[in-house]
């Protein structure tokens, strides 16, 4: 069982300055079929804060940070902690067309990643996007205001690294969504 929640809102809001600031908290049970390890629960708590800015009429950069802190297996201590960091950027040649672009960072259980940040978004029209943001391919309709159909891939197929009581999620594979 998964559950979280999670959201983010403006703190500050000037010329062509915006700064985030939010807050994502998770809850997993782990129910062990075939381990010795007994079931457990895992909780996640992930703050964050972002900044955009404007730079001219078509360029925007930002940059975001976010440690997440994950429970020991069961509760309690000793809890580990993960940090996210980020800089992106984007690029409207046209009012159609964007290109995305950046660098984000990982710290994980002493190791250190980082991954590319590339895309563009297309609307050829008022109705239609096509997205190809990796990680997050999508098509997207709206054919009303109110309504809007979506079909894209996103990571899932989470794992859990389990070294000691410590525990993090891994994204193995991706979710294909309609």
């Amino acid at each position: 069982q998964y559950a979280s929640v999670g959201g983010a809102v403006p703190v500050y809001v000037k010329g062509r300055n915006l700064v985030l600031a939010g807050m994502d908290a998770g809850f997993t049970t782990l129910d062990f079929k075939s381990s010795a390890q007994r079931d457990s629960d895992l909780w996640t708590v992930a703050p964050v804060v972002a900044y955009l800015r404007q730079l001219g009429e078509k360029t925007q950069i930002g940059g975001f940070a976010s440690p997440s802190f994950t429970s020991a297996l069961g509760g309690g201590d000793p809890w580990n902690t993960s940090v996210f960091a980020g800089v992106l950027g984007g690029y409207y040649p046209n009012p159609d067309l964007c290109l995305f672009y950046g660098g984000v960072y990982e710290y994980s259980f002493n190791q250190h990643y980082g991954y590319p940040y590339l895309g563009v978004n297309w609307m050829p029209g008022r109705d239609w996007s096509f997205s190809l943001v990796i990680p997050w391919p999508a098509i997207a309709y709206a054919p009303t205001d109110r309504w809007l159909f979506r079909i894209g891939a996103d990571p899932g197929g989470a794992s859990f690294n389990i070294r000691g009581q410590k525990a993090s999620v891994a994204f193995g594979s991706y979710d294909f969504t309609a």
